[in-house]
């Protein structure tokens, strides 16, 4: 009988240990220092993407991002819709899988100098991420500002923006939290995805993964965001590395200018299909 019982166990532990094995394949997904992606690197830190062995790469700009995702090396990618747009081949590859956030006012144009200047200068150096979200807001700005002067482009990333020294009448395309270390620097916010009318950004998660992994991640996705919506404190401390250094009071007030669409409403899903993305696979 003892016998029996030893063997029961040692089979139960062998029956519960298979089900909790991580799977095989090894997931890579992507996000940059963009506010709203957040909460996927406090799931990262948890622990919590370990189940599904998914390793978060953490990069300094959309267009790293980007660069991975072009050589094969992500499953999937936290982005806004205009980085898709602006590269074909990831389109192809990647849908859109879930809604992560509507930038009302994240994203931003900044200058040092005034606006008025701007509209009548004849030369402009331009800091920005190409063929990123960077690009159409900067295209936006410029149509509704009526602004006509020379554009001296100088694509980077936004880190190394934060090095320059802005020796002449220049403009920086950005987002939080690289917009708050700017206007430490000097610079004064002349436009941003809430005021510009031409403009509605949106941040997804983009993916070819079985439907298992995508619900997964946005499951630990939506868990992180409830974590900081109770406790934005503790989710602070922990995120704090990917946030290039600013402070808490910041980071706060850099949340009131995102908007959390975890579960979106049909008319923001048709307004991306209206943009040529399939949403049919959307967890919504």
């Amino acid at each position: 009988m003892k016998r029996v019982f030893v063997l029961l166990l040692v089979f139960l532990f062998g029956f519960f240990s298979g089900c909790t094995t991580k799977p095989t394949k090894k997931v890579s997904i992507v996000a940059n220092s963009w506010i709203g992606y957040l909460p996927i690197a406090y799931a990262y830190e948890k622990g919590w993407l370990d189940p599904m062995n998914i390793r978060l790469k953490w990069t300094n700009s959309l267009s790293e991002s980007i660069v991975l995702c072009k050589s094969h090396l992500c499953d999937g990618l936290f982005a806004t819709q205009f980085e898709l747009l602006s590269h074909e081949e990831l389109k192809k590859t990647y849908k859109p899988r879930f809604f992560v956030d509507v930038s009302y006012g994240a994203d931003k144009i900044l200058s040092n100098v005034f606006l008025q200047v701007l509209q009548k200068i004849d030369t402009i150096d331009v800091y920005l991420e190409v063929s990123s979200v960077n690009q159409a807001l900067l295209e936006a700005f410029l149509r509704e500002a009526n602004i006509s002067a020379q554009l001296r482009i100088i694509d980077g990333v936004q880190d190394s923006f934060l090095k320059e020294k802005f020796k002449h009448p220049s403009i920086v395309v950005t987002y939080e939290p690289y917009a708050t270390l700017l206007k430490k620097k000097g610079f004064t916010e002349v436009a941003s995805s809430k005021t510009l009318k031409t403009i509605k950004v949106i941040d997804l998660f983009f993916s070819n993964l079985d439907k298992s992994y995508v619900e997964f991640i946005f499951h630990q996705f939506q868990r992180a965001v409830h974590i900081l919506q109770k406790n934005p404190k503790e989710f602070y401390n922990v995120v704090k590395p990917y946030t290039d250094g600013i402070d808490y009071q910041d980071f706060i007030a850099s949340l009131q200018e995102i908007k959390w669409v975890l579960r979106p409403s049909k008319n923001l899903i048709n307004f991306l299909k209206h943009q040529g993305f399939d949403t049919k696979n959307l967890v919504i």
